[in-house]
């Protein structure tokens, strides 16, 4: 077993290190830092897309969520597994990469351009006049080719930055890669930045309407390509100098894991299944607020992609600063400070309390509107500006606690036991989290018969407290867990 007391090194030490380690650990800061930078990038994109165009909303983002990016994931998961165990990780890499920039250039080449060729505007403008209470479902043949891009931006994170960027690290520095966790999410973070200052640049340089479509996205796209073909070449390189030349699982005559067996695995270990249970209530509890969140801002917005766009970059960029701070000058210490067992409980009780002081309000929102009119503001935009707390405070929140002490459980484990579980558990857990989230919001919208998720808040409130709950519970029982022959059992 690893030693999970194992200090991880200091901002000031980084710099000190000499020979092969230096060299790979650097070229890992630099690898995740392009693939943050496309995932940002990306990210930032595929919201005014479904969430800010005509036809689209928060709701139909969270269709997309449940109906398409859930189940193609375990088609993901199922071909990854498969690959895996019959060709080397630079292979799979390489055509994972490839996919991304032929889909990104045939988007817009082709997709976007004709966008109001390809797309049935007016058929599903009917539709949604004679079921108006299914908008949010009739986007998703409205935005077909959006709805695409969503989805490739979903598995980006998932798959290059959960996935393949640790098993590389995991190769190249072993049972050490945990001691430059900090560091690699700091260098996304870092990217991160990069992509939304720019942004931010571009959409006050260019806020016409139509800029969005005609400028700022192109613009970002080729960005996202030039940086693809960055991490291609960067990763050739490492592929021959650190000679990346094993599988993923191991032994290329070991018998394939279908996602029958993976389930299987997870299930048959209840450390394994605590572990899924928190990055399902932290994914699910997030994106609940988020999805509602982003129903105030597109009204903020009025609708303008540009306007979206912008008001999301600087929300961005003060999550991103708070993150840089947190990964370089704090979470390498607070482990040691605080130990893992108390930063799990950290993120599901800031959570639970800021969001549901947002439910609340947004809930009472029309209550508040006199008070709110005497500082100044609506009623809807001191709503948007606790969402966008909410999403600040979470998300450093997660970064320093809840990802450190993430890793730390991941430690605790052998190296194929930690290779073997990773990706099921990151990826089902995760990406998995965030696509049922959708399903709470779908049952909600029915429930209440309307297509404005801000009407369904109560009944989201609740889900929401028995989701945190549930976290909390998985957080019970693996701090409970002292021994490490526990942890594999």
């Amino acid at each position: 077993m690893t030693d999970i007391r194992r200090k991880p090194i200091s901002f000031g030490l980084l710099f000190s290190l000499d020979g092969e380690e230096r060299e790979k650990v650097f070229s890992l800061l630099l690898l995740k830092g392009l693939v943050s930078f496309v995932f940002v990038i990306i990210r930032t994109l595929k919201k005014p897309l479904i969430v800010a165009a005509d036809g689209g909303s928060a709701e139909a983002s969270a269709v997309i969520k449940g109906v398409v990016v859930l189940p193609s994931s375990i088609l993901v998961v199922m071909l990854y597994t498969y690959l895996s165990f019959r060709y080397t990780l630079a292979s799979i890499f390489y055509g994972f990469l490839v996919t991304y920039f032929s889909f990104f250039l045939l988007y817009v080449l082709v997709l976007l351009p004709l966008d109001g060729v390809i797309c049935p505007h007016a058929y599903t403008e009917q539709l949604a006049e004679t079921y108006p209470h299914y908008r949010h479902w009739i986007a998703l043949i409205r935005l077909w080719p959006h709805v695409i891009f969503f989805f490739m931006a979903e598995i980006w994170g998932q798959m290059a930055i959960f996935v393949f960027f640790w098993n590389i690290a995991s190769q190249l520095c072993g049972a050490d890669a945990k001691r430059y966790f900090h560091y690699y999410i700091g260098s996304g973070c870092v990217a991160g930045l990069m992509v939304l200052l720019f942004t931010t640049w571009l959409t006050k340089r260019f806020n016409g309407d139509g800029d969005f479509v005609r400028v700022q996205l192109p613009v970002l796209m080729v960005l996202a390509m030039v940086t693809l073909v960055a991490i291609l070449v960067l990763f050739s390189w490492m592929a021959g100098r650190f000679d990346l030349k094993k599988t993923i699982g191991g032994d290329r005559k070991r018998p394939k894991l279908t996602l029958r067996e993976g389930i299987a695995y997870i299930l048959g270990r209840p450390y394994l299944l605590g572990v899924t249970v928190i990055m399902l209530g932290c994914a699910i509890s997030m994106s609940l607020v988020d999805i509602t969140h982003d129903t105030y801002v597109k009204i903020f917005s009025k609708g303008k992609r540009e306007n979206f766009l912008q008001f999301t970059s600087y929300e961005g960029i003060i999550v991103h600063v708070v993150a840089i701070i947190a990964c370089f000058f704090i979470s390498p210490y607070i482990i040691e400070w605080f130990g893992w067992r108390f930063l799990l409980y950290v993120a599901p009780c800031v959570i639970l309390v800021w969001g549901s002081f947002f439910f609340g309000m947004s809930y009472f929102r029309h209550s508040i509107d006199f008070p709110m009119r005497w500082w100044g503001i609506s009623s809807e935009l001191f709503v948007i500006y606790l969402g966008a707390s909410f999403s600040i405070i979470a998300k450093a929140v997660k970064y320093v606690a809840f990802d450190n002490a993430k890793e730390v459980i991941y430690s605790r484990m052998d190296a194929a036991e930690r290779n073997r579980s990773k990706a099921s558990v990151d990826l089902l857990g995760s990406r998995g989290g965030k696509s049922l989230s959708s399903y709470f919001h779908l049952f909600s919208l029915w429930v209440f018969q309307t297509d404005d998720v801000r009407v369904a808040t109560p009944l989201l409130l609740f889900f929401f407290w028995v989701i945190c709950a549930g976290w909390l519970k998985g957080v019970f029982y693996i701090a409970e867990i002292k021994d490490d022959n526990k942890a594999t059992t």
